[in-house]
């Protein structure tokens, strides 16, 4: 079932049941019942049906040719960073110090070089987490282009005290990172986006030397509708099709109950609606599979790294 077909079957519980021509505060109410349902099954199943696998890609270092719009400034006078760069590190012109990407024009810290013009060096040592992503669920494994790889070791100070003792090699400070083999990551919260964009971005040290691939398990969260997917760009509903008519029609036809566009309101007929959302809540509770995993599958969660074959470097 896709989006504009699960918002015509709620439609047709309202006084104008044609999508194209009712009030644009019913449509709304159609989506808030879509997203609300959604939100609802996926706290109610199982986690085994939140888990994925991600990768991503950390590209090695990249240089540009940037203009510094002042000293102490930071932002930028000519050029500018492409958005998937935001959060990585970068070397600014004669700048000492390390600095971060913050906006397609604009970086963490003052400049303190003296050129304004130079080359700007980006380190991909950051990759933003859309918040679909809610936790990480595995030890995360960096792949080189051979095949061979190692797991990533977490480590939650090292952008506030700097680093330490990282196996066996001292690293000065966090204020100038070093390029290298990637081997402990963080996830970095990105509070100034107030909770409505990215929330974390996964960084790594040191920083990619060249390009390598990383994988890992998440639990993610429900896909968020949007007012144009019922109206004229339809996506999947990401919920099995065995689920959509039992669990998630009702859930969304109960929240549609708040609509102040429903059409019968008879006592009756609300109780035919809130029983059958407790059905549904009780099947995906009780009658949902909970026994995908076999018990002693532990692969790819923390600690059972092991001796594996392919993995490099001694782990």
């Amino acid at each position: 079932m896709n989006s504009i077909q699960l918002a015509q079957r709620l439609a047709r519980h309202l006084t104008e049941i044609d999508l194209a021509t009712m009030p644009g505060q019913a449509a709304l109410d159609i989506l808030d019942a879509m997203n609300a349902g959604l939100q609802e099954i996926y706290n109610l199943l199982p986690s085994n049906y939140k888990q994925t696998v991600v990768s991503t890609t950390l590209k090695g270092p990249v240089d540009m040719q940037v203009g510094i719009a002042a000293k102490y400034s930071n932002l930028l006078s000519d050029g500018a960073f492409d958005p998937s760069m935001r959060g990585c590190t970068v070397n600014l012109s004669d700048d000492p110090h390390d600095n971060e990407i913050t906006g397609t024009n604009s970086f963490l810290d003052g400049f303190v070089g003296s050129s304004l013009t130079g080359n700007a060096r980006v380190h991909y040592d950051a990759v933003p987490l859309v918040d679909v992503v809610e936790r990480i669920i595995s030890n995360p494994r960096i792949y080189r282009a051979d095949g061979t790889w190692w797991p990533l070791q977490r480590c939650e100070n090292f952008r506030e005290v700097g680093i330490g003792i990282v196996y066996g090699a001292w690293r000065a400070s966090n204020i100038k990172r070093q390029e290298g083999r990637p081997l402990i990551y963080l996830l970095e919260p990105v509070g100034a986006s107030q909770g409505a964009d990215l929330e974390f971005f996964f960084r790594v040290y040191p920083m990619p030397d060249s390009d390598y691939t990383v994988r890992f398990e998440a639990e993610i969260a429900p896909k968020q509708i949007t007012y144009p997917n019922i109206t004229q760009a339809a996506i999947q509903i990401p919920v099995n099709e065995r689920l959509t008519s039992s669990v998630l029609v009702p859930l969304c036809e109960e929240y549609l109950l708040r609509s102040p566009y429903f059409k019968d309101r008879t006592p009756t007929n609300l109780k035919l609606f809130t029983d059958a959302a407790e059905k549904a809540r009780d099947h995906a509770r009780n009658r949902v599979a909970r026994d995908i995993l076999r018990p002693d599958n532990n692969m790819g969660t923390p600690g059972s790294v092991g001796n594996v074959f392919g993995c490099a470097e001694g782990f």
